[in-house]
C-alpha cells in the first residue's frame, strides 16, 4: 500500500523536473541515471509552468541556510541571474527563498537536511508570509544536493560551473483542460479563492471543467463521543472547523454534501455548473460560521435552485438511513480522488491530473491553467505574456514606488517645515512690533509727563 501510494504521489508531481546540463559526468552522480533529481515545489512563489528555467548554480559557504541577506554576493552586473542551493534549516523555507530572490538568484533550490527522505513526500508551506514572492523553489535530497555542493566546490576552484535546468510542465492532452479544487464548506481560504477565481474561470468557458472535491478524513477509531458528533459511517467521514469548535463536524459534512448535488444536479439538467459558483459564493457571504439547513434552504430560494433536489441528492448518497452507519457513495467518491492524486493539502487544486504548486492566487492558477492546453487559448495568449514579462519588473517596480512615496514624503514634511518655521518667524516679528509699540508708548508717556512738570 505505501509503495502504490508512493508511486502515485511521483504521478502527480513528475512533470515537473530539475537535471543536470553541465558537466556530464555529474548526470551519473545525482539523482537518476540521466540526471533528473526527485522535487517537491514549494506551494508559494510563482511557478512558470510551461516555462524551463536553465543558469548556473551558486552556493555560498557562509550563507549555506539562506537565513541571511545575499546582498550583492549572488549576481554581478555581467553574470545572468543563477539557480541557488541552500541548505535547510535555521529558517523557514519561505525567508530562504526571498533572500535568494532579493539576491539576484532565479530559483532558489532547498537541500533537505535529513538523509532517506523522499522530498516528493515534503511540502514546503508558506509560514503566512509568502505572498509577493516571484521566483519559485524546490526541495531536494540530501544526498543529491549534497553531491552538487561538493562539485560546485570543486569546480569553482577550476573556474568552471554547474549547469542546471528546471522544467515547470501540465499535462496537455486536448483542447480542455480539468482541474479540481480541493477544499471543505468551512474552509475559509478556499471560499475566498473560489469567489476571486470566478472571473478568470468564465474567462475560458467550456474549454474549461472546474470538479468541486470535498475533503474528509477518517477517524474509525476515536470516541464515539467525537464520532457521533464530526462523523458519517462509522467514523469513515469526519470533519472538523478548527476556527469555530461549535460547529459539528457532521454539519459541515452535510453542506459539503449539498454543494456537491447542487453542481452534480447543475451539471446534469443545464450542462453548465453555474448554480454551484452562485451558490457557493453567496453561502459563504451570507452563512459564514453558520451551515444551518434554514440558511441553505435560504439561499436556494433565493437563486432559484430546488432544495428538496438537492436534499433528495444527498440523502440518496448515503446507504443507510441512520447516517452513523453503512458508507456514502459521494464521500467515498472523493476519498477516492484524494488518495490518487496525493494533493497533501486543502486548499489545493490539481490540474490535468497535476498537482498544483506554487502560491494559490487566481493569477497564478490561472496561469498554470492557460499552461495545460494542447494548443495555445487566445483567452490566454495576452495574458501569459504580460505576466512573465513583467515578473522580473515586480521587485523593481516596488521599488520604485518606495522611492517615490518618500520622496513625496520628504518634501511634504519640508514644505510643512518651512510652513511652521513662517508661522514662528511672523510670531517673533509680531511680538517685536508689539514690545516696540508697548516701549514707544511708554517713552512717550513719561515725556509728556515731564513736560507736564
Amino acid at each position: 500500500m505505501k509503495s502504490l501510494l508512493l508511486t502515485l504521489l511521483l504521478l502527480s508531481v513528475c512533470l515537473c523536473k530539475l537535471s543536470v546540463y553541465s558537466p556530464k559526468s555529474l548526470k551519473s552522480e545525482v539523482g537518476d541515471k540521466k540526471g533528473v533529481i526527485p522535487m517537491s515545489i514549494a506551494n508559494f512563489g510563482l511557478v512558470p509552468y510551461g516555462h524551463t528555467i536553465m543558469a548556473h548554480m551558486k552556493f555560498i559557504d557562509d550563507n549555506d541556510e539562506g537565513c541571511k541577506s545575499f546582498e550583492t554576493t549572488l549576481k554581478t552586473d555581467t553574470e545572468q541571474s543563477p539557480v541557488v542551493l541552500v541548505r535547510r534549516g535555521g529558517c523557514s523555507f519561505v525567508t530562504k527563498v526571498r533572500n535568494v530572490e532579493h539576491g539576484g538568484g532565479k530559483l532558489a533550490v532547498i537541500v533537505d537536511e535529513v538523509d532517506g527522505e523522499y522530498p516528493d513526500q515534503i511540502i514546503m508551506v508558506d509560514d503566512g508570509t509568502g505572498n509577493g514572492i516571484q521566483i519559485p523553489s524546490v526541495l531536494i535530497g540530501k544526498t543529491d544536493g549534497e553531491t552538487l555542493i561538493t562539485k560546485y566546490k570543486e569546480l569553482s576552484a577550476e573556474n568552471k560551473e554547474i549547469q542546471l535546468i528546471a522544467t515547470f510542465d501540465i499535462n496537455r492532452p486536448d483542447d480542455r483542460v480539468e482541474y479540481e479544487f480541493w477544499f471543505t464548506a468551512s474552509n475559509d481560504r478556499g471560499l475566498d479563492f473560489i469567489r476571486d477565481f470566478r472571473t478568470y474561470h468564465e474567462r475560458l468557458g467550456k474549454k474549461l471543467l472546474m470538479i468541486p472535491r470535498y475533503f474528509s478524513w477518517p477517524c474509525v477509531n476515536c470516541d464515539k463521543v467525537i464520532t457521533d458528533e464530526d462523523c458519517f459511517c462509522e467514523g469513515n467521514y469526519c470533519a472538523l472547523d478548527e476556527s469555530n469548535l461549535r460547529i459539528e463536524g457532521r454539519t459541515i459534512l452535510l453542506e459539503d454534501l449539498r454543494q456537491k448535488c447542487i453542481y452534480q444536479n447543475s451539471l446534469t439538467a443545464n450542462k453548465n455548473d453555474t448554480a454551484w459558483w452562485d451558490y457557493v459564493i453567496k453561502a459563504h457571504s451570507r452563512c459564514y460560521s453558520d451551515f444551518s439547513e434554514s440558511c441553505s434552504k435560504q439561499i436556494h430560494t433565493e437563486l432559484g435552485i430546488s432544495y428538496d433536489d438537492t436534499m433528495k441528492c444527498v440523502n440518496a448518497s448515503f446507504t443507510n438511513e441512520d447516517h452513523s452507519l453503512g458508507d456514502n457513495t459521494v464521500l467515498s467518491q472523493e476519498v477516492k480522488a484524494w488518495n490518487n492524486h496525493g494533493a497533501h493539502y486543502i486548499p489545493s487544486v490539481i490540474i490535468n491530473q497535476v498537482a498544483y504548486r506554487g502560491a494559490l492566487d487566481p493569477e497564478n492558477v490561472y496561469s498554470a491553467i492557460c499552461n495545460g492546453y494542447k494548443d495555445p487559448q487566445e483567452e490566454c495568449k495576452a495574458y501569459i505574456d504580460d505576466t512573465f514579462k513583467n515578473a522580473d519588473k515586480v521587485t523593481f517596480n516596488w521599488f520604485i514606488l518606495v522611492i517615490v512615496f518618500l520622496i513625496i514624503l520628504n518634501v511634504a514634511l519640508l514644505l510643512i517645515c518651512k510652513r511652521i518655521n513662517q508661522r514662528s518667524m511672523k510670531q517673533e516679528v509680531t511680538d517685536a512690533v508689539n514690545d516696540y509699540m508697548k516701549l514707544r508708548q511708554t517713552n512717550q508717556e513719561m515725556s509728556d509727563k515731564n513736560k507736564h512738570f
